[in-house]
């Protein structure tokens, strides 16, 4: 939850039938993205004072401890499998992150700003400026690359093969 006024950011925590708010809690960074690690923890990916980070967050008790840190912003971030992320920074690097067991550069690419993991094929598709690129997770290069006008707002999927 973002608030316009304070520019405060908060986790935000409600019942998932109804959508009645349980709890917030301060957020101390700028969130890409949000993923649940269990039951009871949260990975938030985002950025604070232009450094890229991953903080795993406790909901029933708000505590939080940075589980890893990158010295550029995360742009982008997609989970591939269970417990394993593909990170696009801000200078254009491609980073594999595994929980618990680091962060791996495994290669560049235009800077991307959405990114949207193909199950299918195993690939990762990425909005950057002006064009969508396809992304192998296992080796960082880039196969495809498609121009498109304007910039990306969000890279969709088509289940329906």
């Amino acid at each position: 939850e973002h608030h316009y006024v304070s520019q405060e950011q908060r986790l935000g925590i409600y019942y998932r039938l109804s959508g009645v708010p349980v709890t917030s809690q301060p957020l101390d960074l700028n969130p890409v993205n949000l993923y649940m690690r269990d039951g009871d923890h949260v990975l938030a990916f985002g950025n604070r004072n232009g450094q890229g980070m991953v903080l795993d967050r406790t909901l029933s008790g708000g505590g939080t401890w940075e589980a890893y840190t990158w010295p550029t912003a995360i742009t982008a971030v997609e989970l591939l499998t269970d417990g394993e992320w593909l990170v696009a920074l801000d200078n254009g690097e491609l980073k594999r992150y595994t929980y618990g067991g680091g962060s791996i550069g495994i290669g560049t690419a235009p800077v991307v700003h959405h990114l949207a993991y193909e199950a299918v094929s195993g690939l990762v598709y990425g909005g950057a400026e002006g064009q969508v690129v396809q992304i192998n997770p296992a080796s960082g290069s880039v196969a495809t690359a498609w121009t498109v006008s304007g910039a990306v707002r969000k890279v969709l999927l088509l289940h329906n093969r």
